[in-house]
C-alpha cells in the first residue's frame, strides 16, 4: 500500500492540481493582458501614478498631475 492510497487516487490528485494551476495561470495572464492593454491605451494615467508612487516626497505633485489629466 502506498502513501497516497493507490495510483488512481494519486492521478486524480495530480489532475486536480494541474487544473487549479492552469486556472491560476490563466487568471494571472488575463490580468496582465488587461493591465498592459490599459497602459497602452491610457499612457497618461500610468504617468500620473508614476509621479504618485515614484517617491514619497513627490506625493503632493500627484494631485496636480491627476487634475491636469482630468481636464
Amino acid at each position: 500500500m502506498s502513501c497516497f492510497g493507490g495510483y488512481s487516487d494519486f492521478s486524480y490528485f495530480l489532475l486536480g492540481l494541474s487544473r487549479k494551476f492552469c486556472w491560476v495561470l490563466g487568471a494571472v495572464l488575463g490580468i496582465s493582458a488587461v493591465s498592459a492593454t490599459f497602459s497602452r491605451i491610457f499612457p497618461d494615467f500610468e504617468l500620473g501614478f508614476r509621479s504618485c508612487f515614484g517617491d514619497f516626497c513627490g506625493f503632493s505633485y500627484f494631485f496636480s498631475d491627476f487634475f491636469r489629466m482630468l481636464s
